[in-house]
């Protein structure tokens, strides 16, 4: 009998195995069907769910930054430690497109470096200090063209499964859309009792202006481009929520719907630039983004050129511990400067 049942279930796999294989042969239509009937059944996961990684850094990399095996998957062998941990996650990526291919693991390592290359290669002080603090270092990376509710169940689904034995002992870093997709994993189910601090940085809880259509529209050029770069799922979950009705017709749905639950921002504090309507007061040195101050105007003054400050201190939510970091843009605030490395390293214990 129970070589009856192995037969019967290897019978059924190989079925469905010719089944699945001779549909990917008839058209490119049923190919997309036959993928969804693996990722269904769970033999194959999604494209958006291989990019959701979380990766730990051995700290020898930085002292070999060519050395890409030294960026690995997470294990119970660096986060049962008692080290305290600090996971990055970067914010939106406007190359992501809408409909990518499978990455390779190596693909995903690189990306990892690329999107942190300013502070894994350039300039390594920040995390040299951020190890002799006592901290492991991981980083998060997902596809920012797909739904940022889906990439926070995402990421909450890695923090549970990496640090469930760890007792308030885990900090997140989170810049721009990385924010976001840290709150949502930080309101998916209990409160997280290793999370200790989530800080974001330029993160736009009540979106951006940027990627409302009904702002885009009169904005020329400008608008035009925006509107070219936000047409993806993740890209539009960045428009403005409306909270202040300062845009006619702008929604945000998810926002909206994530944005009507405070009871767990007492534990994230919030970093924002603060930038003039002219941009007169700009502390850095690019000034590619200034452009953006200029268009958003008195309205949306002060602001980063990307996110309004009342945007990425989250007004009229439920955050309490917020820190001006100065005339930043928003690229800046993702580590770039010295202002906002200072500012973290007196936050991380």
């Amino acid at each position: 009998m129970q070589w009856i049942h192995f037969f019967n279930k290897s019978s059924f796999l190989l079925i469905l195995f010719l089944f699945i294989n001779c549909t990917i042969l008839l058209s490119d239509k049923k190919k997309d069907n036959s993928f969804q009937i693996l990722i269904g059944l769970g033999i194959v996961q999604s494209i958006p769910d291989v990019y959701a990684k979380l990766v730990f850094m051995n700290p020898l990399f930085l002292s070999d930054t060519l050395n890409t095996s030294l960026i690995t998957d997470y294990s119970i062998s660096n986060t049962s430690s008692s080290n305290k941990k600090l996971v990055l996650i970067h914010g939106w990526n406007t190359l992501d497109p809408a409909l990518p291919s499978y990455p390779t693991e190596n693909d995903l390592k690189n990306r990892v470096i690329s999107q942190w290359e300013h502070i894994l290669r350039t300039d390594t002080v920040f995390l040299n200090t951020v190890i002799a603090k006592g901290y492991d270092v991981y980083f998060f990376t997902y596809l920012t063209s797909n739904s940022i509710e889906a990439n926070g169940i995402r990421f909450r689904y890695l923090l549970d499964k990496a640090f469930s034995t760890q007792n308030s002992n885990v900090y997140i870093f989170a810049h721009s859309m990385g924010g976001l997709v840290s709150r949502i994993a930080l309101y998916q189910n209990n409160s997280p009792t290793y999370l200790n601090k989530l800080i974001s940085s330029g993160t736009p809880y009540h979106g951006s202006p940027w990627a409302s259509s009904s702002y885009q529209k009169d904005k020329s050029v400008i608008g035009d481009l925006a509107g070219f770069l936000t047409n993806t799922d993740g890209g539009q979950n960045l428009a403005w929520d409306n909270f202040d009705l300062s845009i006619t017709s702008a929604s945000n749905s998810i926002l909206s719907k994530y944005n009507s639950n405070i009871s767990r921002d007492s534990l994230i504090k919030a970093y924002y630039g603060s930038i003039n309507a002219g941009g007169s007061n700009y502390s850095g040195t690019d000034l590619t983004l200034t452009v953006g101050c200029l268009t958003l105007g008195s309205v949306f003054s002060p602001s980063d050129c990307v996110v309004p400050e009342s945007s990425a201190k989250f007004s009229g939510g439920g955050i309490t511990q917020s820190v001006n970091i100065g005339g930043y843009n928003h690229v800046d605030l993702n580590l770039r400067v010295n202002a906002v490395k200072t500012q973290i390293l007196s936050d991380l214990p």
